[in-house]
Protein backbone atom coordinates (compact mmCIF):
# COMPACT_ATOMS: atom_id res chain seq x y z
CA UNK A 1 0.00 0.00 0.00
CA UNK A 2 1.09 3.59 -0.67
CA UNK A 3 1.77 6.14 2.04
CA UNK A 4 -0.78 8.90 1.51
CA UNK A 5 -0.77 12.12 3.50
CA UNK A 6 -1.64 15.80 3.32
CA UNK A 7 0.98 18.55 3.56
CA UNK A 8 -1.53 21.26 4.48
CA UNK A 9 -4.96 21.64 6.10
CA UNK A 10 -8.03 23.81 5.91
CA UNK A 11 -8.71 24.11 9.64
CA UNK A 12 -10.50 26.21 12.24
CA UNK A 13 -7.29 28.27 12.34
CA UNK A 14 -7.41 28.86 8.57
CA UNK A 15 -5.05 27.42 5.98
CA UNK A 16 -2.00 25.78 7.58
CA UNK A 17 0.93 24.53 5.51
CA UNK A 18 3.26 21.76 6.68
CA UNK A 19 5.30 21.77 3.45
CA UNK A 20 8.49 22.87 5.23
CA UNK A 21 8.41 19.88 7.59
CA UNK A 22 7.48 17.21 5.07
CA UNK A 23 8.87 18.35 1.72
CA UNK A 24 11.43 21.10 2.28
CA UNK A 25 14.27 22.08 4.63
CA UNK A 26 16.90 19.51 5.44
CA UNK A 27 14.65 16.51 4.81
CA UNK A 28 15.14 16.40 1.03
CA UNK A 29 18.57 16.53 -0.58
CA UNK A 30 16.99 17.90 -3.77
CA UNK A 31 13.73 19.77 -4.23
CA UNK A 32 11.81 20.42 -7.46
CA UNK A 33 9.18 23.17 -7.21
CA UNK A 34 6.50 23.21 -9.90
CA UNK A 35 5.02 26.56 -10.93
CA UNK A 36 1.97 27.21 -13.09
CA UNK A 37 -1.76 27.91 -12.90
CA UNK A 38 -4.68 25.54 -12.31
CA UNK A 39 -5.16 22.81 -14.89
CA UNK A 40 -1.65 23.00 -16.38
CA UNK A 41 -0.72 19.43 -15.40
CA UNK A 42 1.22 19.82 -12.14
CA UNK A 43 -0.46 16.82 -10.49
CA UNK A 44 -0.11 14.73 -13.65
CA UNK A 45 3.61 15.52 -13.82
CA UNK A 46 3.99 14.37 -10.21
CA UNK A 47 2.08 11.17 -11.00
CA UNK A 48 4.40 10.48 -13.92
CA UNK A 49 7.47 11.09 -11.77
CA UNK A 50 6.08 8.81 -9.07
CA UNK A 51 5.45 6.00 -11.58
CA UNK A 52 8.96 6.33 -12.98
CA UNK A 53 10.43 6.33 -9.45
CA UNK A 54 8.46 3.24 -8.44
CA UNK A 55 9.88 1.41 -11.45
CA UNK A 56 13.33 2.14 -10.02
CA UNK A 57 12.36 0.65 -6.66
CA UNK A 58 11.87 3.96 -4.81
CA UNK A 59 9.79 4.43 -1.68
CA UNK A 60 7.29 7.25 -2.12
CA UNK A 61 5.19 9.36 0.20
CA UNK A 62 2.25 10.90 -1.67
CA UNK A 63 0.97 14.26 -0.42
CA UNK A 64 -2.51 15.21 -1.59
CA UNK A 65 -4.06 18.66 -1.86
CA UNK A 66 -6.07 19.58 1.23
CA UNK A 67 -8.59 21.48 -0.92
CA UNK A 68 -8.82 18.87 -3.70
CA UNK A 69 -7.93 15.60 -1.94
CA UNK A 70 -7.71 13.54 -5.14
CA UNK A 71 -5.03 15.82 -6.62
CA UNK A 72 -1.35 15.52 -5.76
CA UNK A 73 0.43 18.42 -4.08
CA UNK A 74 3.79 16.79 -3.49
CA UNK A 75 6.02 13.72 -3.41
CA UNK A 76 8.80 12.69 -1.09
CA UNK A 77 10.95 10.08 -2.83
CA UNK A 78 13.61 7.88 -1.29
CA UNK A 79 15.56 6.25 -4.10
CA UNK A 80 17.06 2.77 -3.93
CA UNK A 81 20.50 4.23 -3.12
CA UNK A 82 19.05 6.09 -0.10
CA UNK A 83 19.16 9.55 -1.66
CA UNK A 84 16.08 11.72 -1.22
CA UNK A 85 14.21 14.29 -3.26
CA UNK A 86 10.90 16.09 -3.10
CA UNK A 87 8.59 17.42 -5.80
CA UNK A 88 5.90 19.92 -4.86
CA UNK A 89 3.31 22.38 -6.11
CA UNK A 90 4.81 25.82 -5.52
CA UNK A 91 1.76 27.88 -6.49
CA UNK A 92 -0.68 29.68 -4.19
CA UNK A 93 -1.69 29.09 -1.48
CA UNK A 94 1.67 27.37 -0.88
CA UNK A 95 3.74 30.03 -2.65
CA UNK A 96 6.94 27.98 -2.38
CA UNK A 97 10.14 29.26 -3.98
CA UNK A 98 13.77 28.24 -4.36
CA UNK A 99 15.43 28.86 -0.99
CA UNK A 100 18.77 27.41 -2.13
CA UNK A 101 18.56 27.95 -5.92
CA UNK A 102 20.35 25.38 -8.01
CA UNK A 103 22.33 23.84 -5.15
CA UNK A 104 19.21 22.20 -3.70
CA UNK A 105 16.09 23.72 -5.25
CA UNK A 106 15.07 23.84 -8.91
CA UNK A 107 12.02 25.55 -10.39
CA UNK A 108 9.86 23.83 -13.00
CA UNK A 109 7.76 26.38 -14.89
CA UNK A 110 4.79 24.79 -16.67
CA UNK A 111 3.65 28.29 -17.58
CA UNK A 112 6.18 28.05 -20.39
CA UNK A 113 3.70 25.84 -22.25
CA UNK A 114 0.59 28.03 -22.11
CA UNK A 115 -0.66 30.53 -24.67
CA UNK A 116 -0.45 33.78 -22.72
CA UNK A 117 -2.32 35.72 -25.40
CA UNK A 118 -5.24 33.29 -25.14
CA UNK A 119 -5.28 33.70 -21.36
CA UNK A 120 -5.12 37.49 -21.61
CA UNK A 121 -8.20 37.43 -23.84
CA UNK A 122 -10.10 35.78 -20.97
CA UNK A 123 -8.62 37.88 -18.16
CA UNK A 124 -11.96 39.25 -16.99
CA UNK A 125 -13.48 35.78 -16.77
CA UNK A 126 -10.40 34.44 -14.95
CA UNK A 127 -10.45 37.28 -12.41
CA UNK A 128 -14.17 36.83 -11.78
CA UNK A 129 -13.77 33.08 -11.22
CA UNK A 130 -10.83 33.70 -8.89
CA UNK A 131 -12.99 36.16 -6.95
CA UNK A 132 -15.85 33.66 -6.71
CA UNK A 133 -13.49 30.96 -5.47
CA UNK A 134 -11.89 33.23 -2.87
CA UNK A 135 -15.29 34.42 -1.64
CA UNK A 136 -16.44 30.83 -1.14
CA UNK A 137 -13.20 29.89 0.60
CA UNK A 138 -13.51 32.87 2.94
CA UNK A 139 -17.01 31.73 3.94
CA UNK A 140 -15.76 28.15 4.37
CA UNK A 141 -13.01 29.30 6.73
CA UNK A 142 -15.52 31.29 8.80
CA UNK A 143 -17.67 28.17 9.11
CA UNK A 144 -14.64 26.07 10.06
CA UNK A 145 -13.72 28.66 12.68
CA UNK A 146 -17.23 28.37 14.14
CA UNK A 147 -17.06 24.57 14.02
CA UNK A 148 -13.70 24.73 15.77
CA UNK A 149 -15.04 26.88 18.61
CA UNK A 150 -17.96 24.50 19.13
CA UNK A 151 -15.70 21.45 18.91
CA UNK A 152 -13.31 22.94 21.46
CA UNK A 153 -16.17 23.63 23.87
CA UNK A 154 -17.49 20.08 23.48
CA UNK A 155 -14.04 18.58 24.00
CA UNK A 156 -13.47 20.67 27.12
CA UNK A 157 -16.57 19.05 28.61
CA UNK A 158 -15.38 15.56 27.66
CA UNK A 159 -11.83 16.16 28.81
CA UNK A 160 -13.11 17.41 32.19
CA UNK A 161 -14.43 13.88 32.73
CA UNK A 162 -11.08 12.21 32.01
CA UNK A 163 -8.60 10.89 34.56
CA UNK A 164 -5.75 13.03 33.21
CA UNK A 165 -3.20 11.77 35.74
CA UNK A 166 -3.74 8.14 34.73
CA UNK A 167 -3.81 9.04 31.04
CA UNK A 168 -0.47 10.85 31.38
CA UNK A 169 1.06 7.91 33.28
CA UNK A 170 -0.12 5.37 30.69
CA UNK A 171 1.07 7.61 27.87
CA UNK A 172 4.51 7.94 29.48
CA UNK A 173 4.72 4.14 29.75
CA UNK A 174 3.90 3.75 26.05
CA UNK A 175 6.31 6.54 25.05
CA UNK A 176 9.13 4.79 26.94
CA UNK A 177 8.69 1.82 24.59
CA UNK A 178 9.01 3.95 21.44
CA UNK A 179 12.05 5.18 19.55
CA UNK A 180 12.07 8.99 19.22
CA UNK A 181 12.26 10.19 15.64
CA UNK A 182 12.20 13.33 13.52
CA UNK A 183 9.74 16.03 14.64
CA UNK A 184 7.07 16.34 11.95
CA UNK A 185 3.43 17.32 11.68
CA UNK A 186 1.87 15.27 8.90
CA UNK A 187 -1.94 15.48 8.56
CA UNK A 188 -3.86 12.30 7.89
CA UNK A 189 -7.14 14.19 7.45
CA UNK A 190 -8.37 17.13 5.39
CA UNK A 191 -11.55 18.84 4.22
CA UNK A 192 -11.95 20.67 0.93
CA UNK A 193 -13.82 20.91 -2.34
CA UNK A 194 -14.65 17.19 -2.51
CA UNK A 195 -15.58 16.77 1.15
CA UNK A 196 -13.52 15.32 3.99
CA UNK A 197 -10.89 12.60 3.64
CA UNK A 198 -8.75 10.47 5.96
CA UNK A 199 -5.68 8.38 5.11
CA UNK A 200 -4.71 5.66 7.61
CA UNK A 201 -1.11 5.81 6.40
CA UNK A 202 0.64 5.62 9.77
CA UNK A 203 -0.46 1.98 9.77
CA UNK A 204 1.00 1.55 6.28
CA UNK A 205 4.32 3.15 7.20
CA UNK A 206 4.80 1.40 10.56
CA UNK A 207 6.17 -2.07 11.17
CA UNK A 208 4.19 -2.22 14.42
CA UNK A 209 0.95 -0.62 15.58
CA UNK A 210 -0.53 0.11 18.99
CA UNK A 211 -4.29 0.57 18.67
CA UNK A 212 -5.94 2.86 21.21
CA UNK A 213 -9.46 1.91 22.32
CA UNK A 214 -11.37 5.07 23.23
CA UNK A 215 -14.49 5.43 25.34
CA UNK A 216 -17.61 4.85 23.22
CA UNK A 217 -19.37 7.98 24.46
CA UNK A 218 -16.83 10.31 26.06
CA UNK A 219 -14.08 10.46 23.44
CA UNK A 220 -10.74 11.46 24.96
CA UNK A 221 -8.30 9.91 22.48
CA UNK A 222 -6.70 13.26 21.61
CA UNK A 223 -5.69 13.65 25.26
CA UNK A 224 -3.86 10.31 25.17
CA UNK A 225 -2.20 10.85 21.80
CA UNK A 226 -1.11 14.32 22.85
CA UNK A 227 0.29 12.96 26.10
CA UNK A 228 2.34 10.33 24.23
CA UNK A 229 3.64 13.04 21.88
CA UNK A 230 4.56 15.28 24.79
CA UNK A 231 6.24 12.42 26.68
CA UNK A 232 8.43 11.96 23.60
CA UNK A 233 9.33 15.65 23.74
CA UNK A 234 7.59 16.08 20.38
CA UNK A 235 10.18 13.79 18.75
CA UNK A 236 7.77 11.88 16.53
CA UNK A 237 5.64 12.28 13.44
CA UNK A 238 2.11 13.24 14.46
CA UNK A 239 -1.12 14.09 12.74
CA UNK A 240 -2.87 17.37 13.72
CA UNK A 241 -6.60 17.14 14.29
CA UNK A 242 -8.67 18.24 11.30
CA UNK A 243 -10.35 21.19 13.04
CA UNK A 244 -8.05 21.93 15.98
CA UNK A 245 -4.47 21.47 14.76
CA UNK A 246 -2.98 21.76 18.25
CA UNK A 247 -4.59 18.39 19.07
CA UNK A 248 -3.07 15.08 18.00
CA UNK A 249 -5.09 12.35 16.26
CA UNK A 250 -2.28 9.77 16.11
CA UNK A 251 1.49 9.45 15.78
CA UNK A 252 4.38 7.33 14.59
CA UNK A 253 7.74 7.11 16.35
CA UNK A 254 10.51 4.90 15.05
CA UNK A 255 8.78 1.89 13.50
CA UNK A 256 5.65 2.01 15.69
CA UNK A 257 2.36 3.81 15.13
CA UNK A 258 0.02 4.79 17.96
CA UNK A 259 -3.41 5.32 16.42
CA UNK A 260 -7.13 4.67 16.97
CA UNK A 261 -7.79 0.94 17.31
CA UNK A 262 -9.32 -1.27 14.64
CA UNK A 263 -10.37 -4.92 14.98
CA UNK A 264 -7.23 -6.21 13.26
CA UNK A 265 -4.82 -4.64 15.78
CA UNK A 266 -2.80 -7.28 17.62
CA UNK A 267 -1.67 -4.89 20.33
CA UNK A 268 -4.08 -2.44 21.92
CA UNK A 269 -4.25 0.02 24.80
CA UNK A 270 -7.67 0.52 26.40
CA UNK A 271 -8.29 4.03 27.74
CA UNK A 272 -12.10 3.71 27.86
CA UNK A 273 -12.08 3.15 31.63
CA UNK A 274 -10.13 6.38 32.26
CA UNK A 275 -13.37 8.37 32.11
CA UNK A 276 -15.66 9.25 35.01
CA UNK A 277 -18.97 7.98 33.61
CA UNK A 278 -20.97 9.79 36.27
CA UNK A 279 -19.34 13.11 35.40
CA UNK A 280 -19.99 12.50 31.71
CA UNK A 281 -23.64 11.69 32.38
CA UNK A 282 -23.99 15.16 33.88
CA UNK A 283 -22.57 16.97 30.82
CA UNK A 284 -23.46 14.73 27.90
CA UNK A 285 -26.61 16.65 26.90
CA UNK A 286 -24.69 19.91 26.62
CA UNK A 287 -21.77 18.14 24.93
CA UNK A 288 -24.13 16.48 22.43
CA UNK A 289 -25.78 19.83 21.64
CA UNK A 290 -22.37 21.39 21.00
CA UNK A 291 -21.37 18.46 18.78
CA UNK A 292 -24.60 18.78 16.80
CA UNK A 293 -24.01 22.50 16.30
CA UNK A 294 -20.40 21.78 15.29
CA UNK A 295 -21.59 19.31 12.65
CA UNK A 296 -23.96 21.94 11.23
CA UNK A 297 -21.14 24.50 10.96
CA UNK A 298 -18.83 21.86 9.48
CA UNK A 299 -21.49 20.92 6.93
CA UNK A 300 -21.84 24.60 5.96
CA UNK A 301 -18.06 24.75 5.48
CA UNK A 302 -18.20 21.75 3.15
CA UNK A 303 -21.01 23.38 1.19
CA UNK A 304 -18.92 26.53 0.77
CA UNK A 305 -15.93 24.48 -0.39
CA UNK A 306 -18.21 22.68 -2.87
CA UNK A 307 -19.32 26.07 -4.20
CA UNK A 308 -15.67 27.06 -4.62
CA UNK A 309 -15.07 23.91 -6.65
CA UNK A 310 -17.29 25.13 -9.50
CA UNK A 311 -15.10 28.21 -9.97
CA UNK A 312 -11.89 26.22 -9.45
CA UNK A 313 -12.66 23.60 -12.08
CA UNK A 314 -13.86 26.30 -14.49
CA UNK A 315 -10.45 27.93 -14.08
CA UNK A 316 -8.77 24.60 -14.75
CA UNK A 317 -10.69 24.27 -18.02
CA UNK A 318 -9.60 27.74 -19.15
CA UNK A 319 -5.93 27.08 -18.41
CA UNK A 320 -6.02 23.56 -19.84
CA UNK A 321 -7.45 24.92 -23.09
CA UNK A 322 -4.51 27.33 -23.33
CA UNK A 323 -1.84 24.66 -22.79
CA UNK A 324 0.33 22.97 -25.40
CA UNK A 325 0.24 19.59 -23.74
CA UNK A 326 2.26 17.84 -26.44
CA UNK A 327 5.27 20.02 -25.63
CA UNK A 328 4.56 19.79 -21.92
CA UNK A 329 4.49 15.96 -22.04
CA UNK A 330 7.74 15.93 -24.00
CA UNK A 331 9.25 18.07 -21.24
CA UNK A 332 7.77 15.73 -18.61
CA UNK A 333 9.55 12.75 -20.14
CA UNK A 334 12.81 14.69 -20.05
CA UNK A 335 12.20 15.63 -16.43
CA UNK A 336 11.55 12.05 -15.36
CA UNK A 337 14.97 11.06 -16.69
CA UNK A 338 16.69 14.19 -15.32
CA UNK A 339 15.16 14.13 -11.85
CA UNK A 340 15.66 10.40 -11.28
CA UNK A 341 19.08 10.12 -12.94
Amino acid sequence: MSEKYFAAQNSAKGFISYFAENLRGDRAERCYIIKGGPGVGKARLMSELAAAAEEKGARIEYYYCSSDPVSLDGLFITLADGSTLSVLDGTLPHDEDAGVPGARDELIDLGAFWNAAQLRSRRGEIEELMHQKQTAFTRAYKCLAAAGELSEAARELRFSCADKVSIAALAANIAAQLTPSRRMRTPLSAVGMRGSFYHDSFRVAAAHCIGVKDNDGCKVGELFFGAVRDALGGNCRWSPDLLLPQLCEGLIAGDTAVIGAIAEDKRTVDISHLVDEGAYERVWREESALEAAKEMAFSSAKSAFAEASAAHFALEEIYSAAMDFSKKEEYSRYLCKHVLA
